[in-house]
């Protein structure tokens, strides 16, 4: 039987942080005797139209609980002011049914949380102005060029339109934006298992829940070839453009995925997922790391579909729900889909055209472009063997196969067709092939942890 886990807490404690914003605990309810699950309620006074992470520490006593991310859920990240619920699950902090007689929950400081993260390829590790944020109150004043409210139907967001206006921000800055932990169907609408292409609402249109503990910055723009040039120092592509992604990476490496992140080799020290985050100081994604100070690497196939979707369910991230199974080739929304991205329908395929400039085409609720179209983009992940959908189990912070010969890609890309760019779409990539990417960048404090790993047995 369980225990009953014993809470003491006094109402009312608050916590008076940085410019004048309170955290407030209001209550602290245990879900007994159905489950385990403590809620806590708590009040944010602070200014109106900006947005706060909670900062929480947990105590038994005098005694700091070790709580990871997963063991949290609910209201934790880019709070408006007002009444909040965030629960704990003791059975994921390896508390099992110990009994917490003292149990209580402190507020650290903190700040308005950042939105955008702007980094500087022009200037020198440590060089101020290196790194930027920028805050949602500071985007909705102006000071940063025209932004758009809501621009896809059931989400709420903020998107800065503005870095489309300034090419300095797809040549010498890099611009990311903050992408907050959650959960979602991954895969559906459209999916691709070894050879075989699964139609978008079809009988066997898989998805399953995968959850992301941990937030993340993720660039509004594929790797362009100016950014790429900057920290490598050659630039070969088909398609030549400063602003146009890489597609064609070359270098004194083997392949192209070690120019990018190091040797995937077993025992190299650069092997995902074993040697976790570790690169290559040599590599693209070490040189950026090393010059911002910030865990720095690619995408998992989770967390760049999480990005990519941005809060829709649909088939592409236009939230625009439609009905496919009559129109395998897609032919009635062409035109609707390619607003979204490059595509060889819209002159992708031909060679006067190819790529398209970054940031050319409709960003998503997120304000990230170009996930749809113009270039395939890595992920960190290994391809899944082709007899699994992998789309049938509810995983957290999925990190795909111990190992493999072939990555996961995403995303199309301009000699691709609509079909071959669905949210859900993915497709296997040998590591010396030449593809794009997109970088991701973990908040200065975080930890990133490697997830669940998948298993020959089906089992992660």
């Amino acid at each position: 039987m369980k225990k009953a886990i014993l809470l003491c807490f006094l109402a009312g404690a608050s916590t008076l942080l940085a410019d004048g914003v309170s955290f407030t605990v209001d209550a602290i309810h245990q879900r007994w005797p159905w489950e385990a699950k403590i809620d806590i309620d708590f009040t944010i006074t602070g200014e109106s139209g900006k947005k706060y992470d909670a900062n929480t520490s947990f105590f038994n006593g005098g005694t700091k609980l070790d709580v990871p991310a997963e063991a949290l859920s609910g209201d934790l990240y880019a709070l408006d002011p007002g009444q909040h619920r965030l629960t704990f699950d003791p059975s994921k902090a390896s508390l099992g049914n110990e009994v917490l007689t003292r149990f209580s929950v402190a507020f650290g400081d903190v700040a308005e949380t950042p939105l955008y993260m702007i980094v500087d390829l022009a200037k020198s590790k440590g060089q101020e102005g290196l790194v930027t944020y920028l805050t949602e109150s500071e985007l909705r004043s102006g000071a940063y060029g025209s932004v758009e409210t809501n621009p896809v139907s059931g989400v709420s967001s903020i998107v800065w339109t503005g870095v489309t206006n300034d090419e300095a921000y797809a040549t010498t800055k890099m611009v990311f934006r903050r992408v907050n932990p959650g959960t979602f169907t991954m895969g559906y609408g459209g999916a691709r298992i070894g050879s075989a292409k699964i139609w978008p609402g079809g009988a066997n249109d898989y998805g399953n829940e995968a959850q992301l503990t941990q937030p993340y910055y993720i660039a509004v723009f594929p790797t362009t070839q100016k950014q790429w040039e900057l920290l490598a120092g050659s630039n070969n592509n088909y398609f030549t453009g400063e602003k146009r992604p890489v597609e064609q990476i070359k270098s004194n490496v083997t392949t192209a995925w070690e120019a990018i992140r190091g040797s995937d080799a077993v025992g190299g020290g650069c092997h995902w997922p074993d040697d976790g985050y570790s690169k290559s100081s040599s590599s693209w994604l070490g040189k950026l790391e090393d010059k911002t100070g910030l865990v720095c690497d690619l995408p998992t196939e989770a967390q760049w579909e999480f990005a990519c979707r941005a809060g829709t369910t649909t088939v592409y991230n236009d939230g625009i729900a439609r009905t496919l199974n009559d129109d395998p080739a897609f032919n009635n929304i062409a035109s609707e889909i390619e607003r979204l991205g490059r595509f060889s329908s819209n002159g992708g395929k031909t060679t006067e055209n190819g790529t398209a400039n970054v940031g050319s085409y409709r960003p998503n609720a997120w304000g990230i472009y170009d996930m749809h179209g113009n270039v395939f983009e890595a992920c960190l992940d290994w391809s899944y063997p082709a007899t699994t959908n992998r789309y049938d189990h509810c995983a957290v912070n999925p990190a795909g196969p111990a190992t493999g010969s072939s990555h996961m890609g995403k995303g199309g890309a301009s000699t691709s067709a609509i079909t071959h760019a669905t949210s859900g779409f993915r497709w296997s990539w040998s590591k010396g092939y030449q593809y794009g990417f997109r970088a991701v960048v973990f908040p200065e404090g975080v930890v990133p942890e490697v997830g669940e790993v998948y298993s020959e047995d089906g089992q992660n």
